[in-house]
């Protein structure tokens, strides 16, 4: 009888665990692309310490809103794993006064990044990416 116990309860706990995905927190280090061709870098996630600062940056705008100027800029910073499936960055945003040429890179606070269960694509909350090529 407990033979039979035990191995119900392992043959439970196997199918639990199958059906999870463990997230480490350099999977999110990597090329990520919008589908308007707006590509990012994020680079530095569970490698960094105190010394560095984790970050994504812009590589190419595509299609995009953003002008040609905005390549280069800082998208996220200070990104934090959370565990699990999100992280916590802060948030920066293209932002201008009426000529869109002449913006510039504004915080707009902090935003969780929650990566999806096969770790091909993130969403924050204005934005889904997929994964273009990781970063190793």
């Amino acid at each position: 009888m407990y033979k039979f116990l035990l191995t119900g309860l392992f043959a439970i706990l196997a199918t639990v665990a199958i059906g999870q995905t463990k997230f480490k927190a350099r999977d999110l280090n990597g090329i990520w692309v919008r589908d308007n061709g707006f590509k990012l870098s994020i680079v530095g996630v569970g490698i960094f310490t105190e010394a560095g600062n984790p970050r994504g940056e812009v590589l190419s705008v595509g299609n995009s809103p953003f002008p040609p100027q905005a390549k280069g800029g800082m998208k996220y910073n200070q990104i934090t794993y959370l565990g699990d499936n999100k992280w916590q960055a802060e948030h920066f945003s293209w932002h201008s006064e009426g000529d869109i040429e002449k913006g510039y890179w504004k915080s707009f606070g902090n935003t969780v990044i929650t990566m999806s269960e096969d770790k091909n694509s993130f969403n924050d909350t204005k934005a889904t990416y997929k994964r273009q090529e990781p970063l190793e």
